[in-house]
């Protein structure tokens, strides 16, 4: 057993199941741990840093959590409860916008208050987790890698949604090209069949016109060959002395005397 500050942590380092090997997983995640006192941060880094997590950052000042995890951006905060000045419970609704913005920003708090109101409050507070002080140690890795899985699985459902969502704006916007496209061969299709639609009409009057001129012309022709028979006729009749047989005067020609 150790004892760091106010806790007592129980921490038997040979059954650690947790080592820097290659197949530790999240060895790069940001882990903020904020207590107010430093040999209780030093105790819980040390723990971490043994298991293979490289990137631990501590904070005794509960009033600079908020603006630490804005520049941070912790993939996990351990967050104690019982603080002077902000306590955890402040601490937590501070943060209420920044859980609310991130996919899925776990707290663990780790507290010597252990009572189920403390629990529930914290819980109800935005607290993805809860261990009690003295906590131990293998208990707390399996915990962290618990949220750490948890909060690798939102962030991949979140780019899985955001290429989704890109995918149907890509599709969306191919669809629409394709619609102006096919509207614009549309209404080009349109202006051709009407353009052709018109010079068909223009040919079928064309063509009457010139019928009715044909059947003019062809009237006309009767009309001279029924005049030529007519003359043929008036002349052949004054010819053979004989009444025109169109019922023309017949006019005798009398030849000069003597």
């Amino acid at each position: 057993m150790r004892t760091s500050g106010r806790v007592v942590y129980r921490i038997v380092t040979d059954e650690l199941p947790f080592g820097p090997t290659p197949g530790v997983r999240f060895n790069d995640a940001r882990i903020l741990i904020v207590d107010d006192h430093a040999n209780n941060i030093d105790v819980l880094a040390q723990i971490l840093r043994r298991a293979g997590f490289n990137s631990v950052i501590g904070i005794t000042d509960s009033a600079q959590a908020l603006a630490t995890i804005r520049a941070l951006q912790p993939d996990l905060v351990c967050l104690d409860l019982v603080m002077p000045g902000m306590d955890g419970f402040e601490v937590l609704e501070a943060m209420g916008p920044e859980l609310a913005a991130s996919p899925y920003l776990p707290v663990l708090v780790l507290s010597a208050d252990i009572t189920p109101e403390a629990r529930r409050r914290a819980l109800a507070s935005g607290a993805r987790d809860f261990v009690g002080k003295p906590f131990d140690a293998v208990e707390v890795l399996l915990r962290i890698r618990n949220l750490l899985e948890t909060r690798s699985l939102y962030q991949t459902l979140q780019r899985h949604a955001e290429s989704l969502e890109q995918q149907v704006r890509e599709r969306t916007a191919q669809l629409s090209s394709t619609q102006e496209r096919i509207a614009e061969e549309l209404n080009g299709s349109v202006v051709r069949g009407i353009f052709t639609a018109s010079l068909a009409m223009q040919g079928v009057r064309q063509v009457t016109t010139e019928r009715r001129v044909l059947e003019r012309i062809e009237a006309a022709i009767e009309e001279m060959d029924a005049a030529i028979r007519q003359v043929r006729a008036a002349v052949f009749g004054l010819r053979d002395g004989s009444k025109p047989s169109n019922g023309a005067t017949t006019y005798a020609t009398h030849a000069p005397a003597g």
